[in-house]
């Protein structure tokens, strides 16, 4: 297997893993070039500075920024846009399953989640209009797996600084993609960061900015599904 086969077979399997790990991460892939090579010296073009990766991902929440740390991880020379700057509130229910801390963990982060004050908990309780109690005890787990409540802003500034340590990853915060399209050398964007502009091209697109994706409608990605459902 050729070293470009082998890095778009690691590529695929990377998305698939997530988004079978966690149901809840949408993860929209468009792959325009899978067989041109990426060259990895940054470009200059008559409309600006360009650079050149493996992989864009828009979007830094937990989806984005955990996709684009395993991609980095893995060799990929990826980018991770996001509008926000970290640490930003974000209004969310808080509290991780343990199929999710489960990842998380895997990912080495078992430390840094509780020094930013992760609180566990192993079982939840509905309470029903009709004065019912509807109890979840994570049975289907392995015994002594439990959920953990943690901020969004704390979460996410977290798994952002994480995915920002990989050497083969680089960050852009404050930034917003305000044109995208597929050229010769694969998806081309147009990044906006206060008065200056960027050109990004890479031959993998990573819609990670939510449900409400504007790049799955616009550039035809697809989501991702295992027919899996989760709870976040």
């Amino acid at each position: 297997m050729s070293g470009t086969a082998g890095k778009r077979l690691v590529l695929k399997s990377i998305l698939v893993k997530l988004n079978t790990e966690k149901r809840d991460i949408l993860v929209h892939v468009h792959d325009p070039s899978p067989h041109r090579p990426v060259d990895p010296i940054a470009l200059r073009s008559k409309r600006g500075r360009c650079h050149s990766y493996d992989a864009a991902v828009v979007g830094a929440g937990i989806a984005g920024s955990v996709c684009a740390a395993l991609l980095a991880r893995s060799g990929f020379r990826t980018v991770l846009i996001d509008k926000a700057r970290f640490p930003r509130p974000k209004i969310c229910g808080e509290g991780l399953m343990p199929a999710g801390r489960s990842l998380l963990e895997n990912l080495g982060l078992t430390a840094q989640i509780q020094r930013a004050g992760a609180r566990s908990f192993s079982a939840l309780r509905f309470h029903l209009p009709n004065q019912s109690i509807l109890k979840l005890d994570f049975s289907e787990h392995a015994p002594g797996q439990l959920g953990c409540v943690l901020t969004r802003e704390s979460l996410d500034h977290l798994l952002v600084r994480f995915a920002s340590s990989h050497r083969k990853l680089d960050l852009r915060e404050g930034c917003r993609v305000v044109q995208s399209q597929v050229g010769p050398r694969g998806v081309e964007l147009k990044v906006q960061s206060g008065a200056r502009y960027e050109r990004v091209i890479a031959r993998v697109l990573v819609g990670a900015d939510g449900i409400r994706s504007r790049f799955r409608a616009a550039a035809g990605i697809g989501c991702l599904s295992c027919g899996q459902l989760r709870f976040a």
